[in-house]
């Protein structure tokens, strides 16, 4: 039996490797400190993973481009909305649809037949729920996707880790093969984070993180196709000390 190598997700690797390249060539070192952006904002944000799942990373600062506004399709009044950024609370996609492409190409001698290759690409499209900073919900497709850049401390990751390994343990229907490929997981975490200290940066230089329709590499699984699932956002100074303000007599 051929053995199975393990597969590390991309958040491990960042605390795995000594070093890492960002999409736009500068080196980006995983334990050095972050420059903190005066535009991120205090954010819970849930990313999914494929080895632990769900990392739900508390303390994260997220960043968008500054006066961001997003465009909503909202199928219940079949209409096109446009959102502030700032304006929102917390955000959360759903899944729509998802699946795995087979890849086809044409059979040999000019015969007009197509034989399947064997291989396939994950797809996955989403939908989205927006809260507000008022209240209101909007529940909606997104017409185009946004960047977002993410960052977050080494001990966020960690506990994140903790908590999705504890609960995959948990799971009676974890097969034996994925409890190995957690603790082998947490083990390096572990022993990295203790070593280090600092943030690291997860973004998307070109691509956009939250989008409509997100296509994997071919021979991907859908797991590891992975997302930014809900971004809550801590609430705002303004916001903070008017619902700290008594209630008038």
């Amino acid at each position: 039996m051929r053995k199975r190598s393990v597969f590390y997700s991309p958040l491990v690797l960042c605390l795995i490797l000594a070093g890492a390249t960002a999409l736009g060539g500068e080196e980006v070192r995983p334990f050095a400190k972050a420059r903190k952006s005066k535009d991120a904002h205090l954010a819970t944000v849930i990313l999914t993973d494929p080895v632990f799942r769900e990392l739900e990373i508390g303390e994260a600062e997220v960043t968008v481009r500054k006066n961001l506004k997003i465009t909503l399709f909202v199928p219940e009044t079949d209409r096109n909305r446009e959102i502030a950024f700032s304006d929102i609370a917390e955000f959360r996609l759903t899944v729509l649809e998802e699946g795995l492409e087979k890849e086809w190409r044409w059979k040999e001698g000019g015969l007009d037949e197509k034989i399947y290759t064997g291989r396939a690409y994950p797809w996955r499209k989403h939908g989205i729920e927006v809260k507000l900073r008022s209240g209101e919900t909007v529940s909606a497709r997104l017409v185009s996707g946004f960047p977002l850049k993410i960052a977050f401390a080494n001990a966020s990751l960690l506990k994140a880790a903790e908590q999705a390994a504890e609960k995959i343990r948990a799971d009676e229907t974890t097969s034996a093969e994925e409890r190995k490929t957690v603790l082998a997981a947490m083990e390096k975490l572990t022993a990295k984070s203790r070593d280090e200290e600092g943030w690291i940066d997860k973004q998307s230089a070109s691509t956009p993180v939250v989008s409509p329709k997100t296509k994997g590499e071919m021979g991907q699984s859908l797991a590891e196709l992975t997302y930014v699932k809900s971004v809550a956002f801590a609430p705002a100074v303004k916001d903070a000390q008017k619902d700290a303000q008594p209630a008038p007599q």
